[in-house]
């Protein structure tokens, strides 16, 4: 059965295309045709546990096709036949770039042949929605929710201002793609009705569960428990300024004095809105290994958003990740208490202005620091009690109007 994979990178190859291979998919990797590189039929999966180490896999085809015709003849032969098919994206915003050639796949399709789109991705790009639309009923799509900490691998080295960094290696000596993976994962997808052929085939992988259930909870339980106590995990690190993870020491033990009982009380704030979702122990204590034992840096996970001249973006990915969990927890009958010292420690890092990553150098904006204000405050919205609350945005405002006076934004 094939599948083309659309998007050859960390999480694309850790998780979606190990897992295809692991039920015998037989895969061509598309990567984009304005690569520097051209894509391989083999990579490499660093394993974090030495037991297993490094292992190289391959796949049957790969390409970097600019438009379907480019395709190998073998997969376009496939492609027009009536043998079901799956299609597997990982490509962020590079959707967008790609919806003229998947509509255009699709459409050569026979009649009445089995076509599956998952869309591997934790933030749906609108480019999903319209390339939808415009495939029609040729195209079925399942609704994902994919989990396993993937990332170039990289070893530590001395920059020019006597701090340690990572310097990421994602292609070895031969030119291979090779990704660091965690064993912990997950890949989810939710059916309303009869399972396709394509997804029973994938079911059979040891990280898929293919369920009749409704994605939501299982959507806000990855992005709470994985998302919102990771984004934890690097402010703890930027407090300290640590910019290199796993965090050791007296840093990694405040980072698990805090995950344990934030963990609990959003398993409890699942549970609560959606009974039928597993919220065991077990799932809380990996996630939490995972984050002290996988190499990452800590501006992978924030630097796009800790920018001192608009932290609106910080904000809302705060709400989503940790505000709306707070909200079922306390619903759930939590105190709420660990999602409080979360809080804390977001007005500690955005009241030092050296804890910033460098942006584009334009002025401080007064008006764009109110909204802020006024983001922060619906984040603290219906768990947090008032006095606690004005004390946290009082405590921000303070800090933010006293950046000014600084005259400039910071930079690295």
């Amino acid at each position: 059965m094939l599948c083309l994979h659309l998007g050859p990178g960390r999480l694309g190859l850790g998780l979606i295309v190990d897992q295809l291979d692991e039920v015998r998919f037989s895969v061509c990797l598309v990567g984009s045709p304005d690569s520097d590189s051209k894509e391989q039929t083999q990579f490499g999966l660093s394993f974090i546990d030495p037991d297993t180490g490094l292992e190289y896999r391959d796949v049957e085809w790969a390409s970097n096709a600019d438009t379907v015709e480019d395709l190998p003849p073998d997969v376009l032969e496939l492609v027009d036949g009536p043998e079901p098919l799956l299609l597997t994206c990982a490509l962020g915003e590079g959707i967008a770039a790609r919806a003229d050639w998947l509509v255009e796949l699709v459409r050569r399709r026979p009649d009445g042949a089995e076509t599956v789109l998952l869309a591997c991705e934790n933030d749906l790009h609108e480019a999903y929605e319209q390339l939808i639309r415009r495939a029609g009923d040729a195209l079925k799509t399942y609704p994902c929710v994919v989990d396993r900490i993937c990332a170039w691998p990289s070893k530590t080295a001395i920059d020019d201002r006597g701090h340690r960094a990572l310097i990421s290696h994602p292609r070895d000596d031969q030119d291979r793609r090779v990704v660091s993976v965690h064993p912990i994962g997950e890949w989810i997808i939710s059916v309303a009705d009869d399972v396709p052929a394509t997804l029973s085939k994938l079911s059979e992988a040891s990280l898929v569960t293919v369920t009749h259930l409704d994605n939501a909870g299982f959507k806000a339980r990855k992005l709470w428990s994985v998302n919102g106590v990771h984004m934890v995990l690097a402010l703890i690190a930027r407090r300290e300024g640590v910019d290199i993870l796993p965090l050791e020491g007296a840093y990694e033990q405040a980072f698990l004095t805090l995950a344990g009982p934030l963990m609990r009380q959003i398993s409890a704030g699942v549970a609560g809105l959606w009974p039928e979702i597993p919220v065991e122990e077990e799932y809380a204590s990996a996630r939490i290994a995972a984050f002290v034992e996988s190499p990452d840096e800590t501006a992978r996970i924030l630097e796009r958003h800790l920018v001192r001249t608009d932290l609106r973006p910080f904000m809302r990915r705060l709400d989503r990740r940790l505000g709306e969990a707070a909200r079922a927890a306390q619903a759930a009958g939590q105190d709420c208490e660990p999602f409080y010292q979360a809080m804390a420690l977001v007005v500690a890092v955005l009241s030092d202005l050296t804890r910033y990553y460098a942006d584009d150098g334009q002025p401080l904006d007064r008006t764009v620091d109110e909204q802020v204000i006024d983001l922060f405050a619906r984040v603290l919205e219906r768990w947090l009690d008032g006095e606690r609350a004005s004390d946290l945005l009082a405590t921000l405002r303070r800090a933010l109007r006293g950046h000014h006076s600084v005259g400039s934004s910071p930079g690295e």
